[in-house]
């Protein structure tokens, strides 16, 4: 192992001075005077001095590390200014940039043993060195073995168990310890232990009495190995109590959201770094292109009262900034103090900052990051330094590309999840009056830590209102919203998505007027279609969390969805109410139906004729739940339909309110032959029997007349027949009458 090269020189301060001042005073009075007792005064005195020079140096050479790095061959720019003496390394894309993101590297495995036949054995004396000695393994090759014995002693143990002799220890190749082998090749292997680390050792010893013994006692040609028992060890084993803990990660978070197993991989890297390197502080800083900014990742320091740790900074004139203009690795040294905090922009206040180095971190062709370390002492850092953290920036921007393509992969993932619950809560008939709690209900479960909030337009009232909202304000719901001189009124008439933020020093009002103060983050998106705007979603982040640009993505992309549902449900709507008939069960339809109502009410009130409402639904049961089983349902339906217009004149109107509500008109029959009818129907439905795929099924329904009188009118019979129908609904297959 090569030893280290220390210049004492480096550790030298000015206040080691007093200390030679000491052994100098010491040295003079034991020179100048005569008297005995003053020189042993004098004696002691220098001696006293070169003991506390030696404990000061000793400390700072304990306290100092200095890892053994590969000399590189970097090409390196020296410039000096008044801030400080900076080193630039030219051709370090080359090395550790542009596009190979995962070099192989490979290398010849040393062997121990050796393949090659007797004849061709080879011996290396233990003064010689291999090359495993310049790795630092403590290990020596001292010796091979026979090649027809190899396959034999490499599945045995390499600290052999049999009972062996003493030899000397200081025996040399050329001399045997203990022998086994077979008759044709006389060989001896001993164990010698360098370090803790067994290694075989073969000596040839033609002369070896015990031959001829072991050839008699063994019937098999089997190789018996003999390992020296009495060797004086030439070490002093020590152990390390180290608790299994210590190597487990109690919070595993591997596998959960990419971004925390990103920032636990990054600080392990730098840990590392700075534990290999004369380092105070290392942190990791992302490049923002888009915005031209630099964002502090994360950091290993122990100087955290001084460090700024929400970081983002314009790209300007900073070391940081420099090595992302560039490209290329700088080191500085002799930091002007007065300029420590213009170079260095991570630092609220100074540190006696005396060196630094920044590696920049390539993605593809890209810098992507910066890995920046700095230290109080000076001249820490060299060429070799930024070799060595050339390969951990490698690895970091691998890492950054893995945790790209995760997030993107994640956020793909969340996006489709996001507009599979939008249309999961939607699978039921939509209608206006529950589409907005839809929305706001698919938005709360994707955010669960921001409020939600939908307005929109209001016939009745006339005006825009909060028609859902999910969070802690639940007052703002019915709310009435101006749109006038609002951030929601620009969002909507000019179409576009707001993200007010709350360092933006917004101005104006987001919804209404003396509303509550923002509190982290408003986001204002338009409900709309591609012909019309039929409201917007407002939401607000809670507990200073933010809104990722995906994040935003996702909003507008459920609005967007339920702009696509409000107007595929208003087109619906207008091709019911203009169609008469329903194309399912052939009725009239709701808008036709309330017209045909209207003009026999008319008819009713001119000729004086008498006149009946009859509203019924059928009864439900679970063999024909219409959620469950919407086939069955319909041809279930469609079966008493045809029986109920069997028992009608052709007169009579029949038609349909809703998804599950119909009507029947009866012409010129009071309130007894109304009920008859009704009753005849009932019992029809009550005993026909349905076959379905070989089930049987059966219905009942439920009935509410009302009958007109002078004063009705459209609206007033409706009601009637709807309450009367509700009552007998509760207790099902009845009829009720309002007279």
């Amino acid at each position: 192992m090569n030893k280290k090269n220390i210049k004492f020189s480096k550790f030298i301060t000015p206040s080691d001075f007093f200390a030679v001042l000491i052994i100098l005073i010491g040295i003079i009075t034991a020179f100048l005077f005569d008297e005995i007792a003053i020189r042993m005064i004098g004696v002691s005195i220098a001696i006293l001095g070169s003991v506390a020079m030696f404990m000061l140096i000793s400390q700072r050479l304990s306290e100092v590390v200095e890892p053994r790095f590969s000399k590189t061959d970097f090409k390196v720019t020296t410039t000096k200014d008044s801030t400080a003496t900076r080193q630039t390394v030219e051709d370090f894309e080359n090395t550790f940039g542009g596009k190979d993101d995962f070099p192989i590297t490979s290398a010849n495995k040393p062997s121990i043993i050796d393949n090659n036949p007797v004849s061709q054995k080879t011996v290396v004396k233990p003064s010689e060195k291999t090359a495993l000695d310049d790795l630092g393994s403590g290990m020596r090759i001292v010796g091979t073995i026979n090649s027809k014995n190899e396959n034999v002693n490499r599945n045995q143990d390499i600290r052999p168990q049999i009972k062996s002799t003493p030899t000397s220890t200081n025996a040399t190749p050329n001399t045997s310890n203990e022998v086994a082998n077979n008759s044709k090749s006389q060989s001896s292997l001993a164990y010698k232990r360098d370090n803790d680390t067994y290694v075989r050792q073969t000596n040839i010893d033609p002369q070896n009495k015990d031959i001829n013994k072991l050839q008699k006692s063994t019937t098999t040609n089997k190789v018996e190995e003999v390992v020296k028992s009495d060797e004086k060890k030439d070490f002093a084993p020590k152990s390390v109590d180290i608790p299994i803990s210590y190597f487990i990660e109690v919070d595993q978070i591997l596998g959960d959201e990419p971004k925390k197993e990103f920032e636990y991989f990054i600080t392990r890297v730098l840990t590392i770094i700075r534990s290999s390197t004369n380092t105070r502080s290392i942190l990791l800083f992302l490049v923002n292109s888009k915005e031209s900014t630099i964002i502090l990742e994360s950091y290993v320091t122990n100087v955290h009262m001084a460090l700024k740790t929400k970081l983002s900074f314009p790209i300007g004139n900073d070391i940081v900034s420099q090595i992302v203009k560039n490209g290329k690795p700088q080191i500085l040294s002799d930091i002007n103090p007065i300029a420590e905090l213009d170079i260095i922009p991570y630092y609220k206040t100074p540190t006696s900052t005396c060196s630094l180095v920044g590696v920049p971190v390539y993605m593809g062709d890209g810098i992507v990051g910066v890995i920046v370390a700095d230290t109080d002492s000076s001249n820490a850092y060299n060429a070799s330094t930024v070799a060595f953290m050339g390969h951990f920036s490698k690895l970091i921007g691998s890492l950054i590309k893995s945790y790209t393509h995760k997030y993107d992969l994640l956020q793909s993932s969340k996006t489709l999840e996001a507009v599979n619950l939008f249309y999961s809560l939607s699978s039921s008939p939509l209608q206006s009056d529950n589409l907005p709690d839809k929305i706001t209900e698919t938005l709360a479960s994707i955010f669960p830590n921001a409020s939600v909030g939908l307005v929109s337009y209001d016939g009745s009232s006339e005006s825009w209102i909060i028609k859902s909202y999910s969070g802690s304000d639940s007052h703002l719901l019915g709310k009435a919203i101006s749109i006038e001189n609002t951030h929601l009124g620009n969002s909507i008439y000019n179409c576009e998505t707001y993200h007010l933020k709350l360092n933006d020093n917004i101005s104006g009002i987001l919804l209404y007027p003396d509303e509550p103060k923002l509190k982290s983050e408003f986001v204002i998106t338009p409900i709309k279609s591609s012909t019309q705007i039929f409201g917007a979603v407002f939401m607000e982040m809670n507990n200073n969390e933010k809104f990722t640009e995906y994040d935003i993505s996702v909003i507008e992309l459920i609005a967007s969805h339920a702009g696509i549902n409000i107007e595929k449900m208003y087109l619906l709507d207008a091709l019911n109410n203009s169609a008469i008939y329903d194309t399912n069960s052939g009725l009239l339809n709701s808008y036709a139906l309330f017209i045909r109502i209207n003009e026999e009410i008319e008819r009713s009130r001119e000729f004086k004729t008498p006149l009946s409402l009859v509203m019924f639904k059928f009864d439900r049961y679970a063999s024909l739940d219409p959620e469950k089983y919407p086939q069955r349902y319909e041809y279930a339906i469609n079966i008493m339909i045809q029986k109920v217009t069997e028992i009608l004149k052709v007169y009579d109107v029949i038609g349909k309110i809703n998804t599950d509500t119909y009507c029947i008109l009866m012409v010129n029959k009071d309130s007894n032959s109304t009920k008859f009818i009704v009753e005849k129907i009932r019992s029809e439905i009550a005993k026909t029997m349905i076959d379905y795929s070989g089930t049987s099924l059966s219905m009942t329904a439920s009935f509410g007349i009302s009958n007109y009188r002078n004063d009705s009118n459209f609206d007033i019979m409706i009601t009637d027949a709807d309450k009367a129908l509700n009552k007998a609904f509760e207790h099902g297959n009845q009829i009720q009458i309002v007279y």
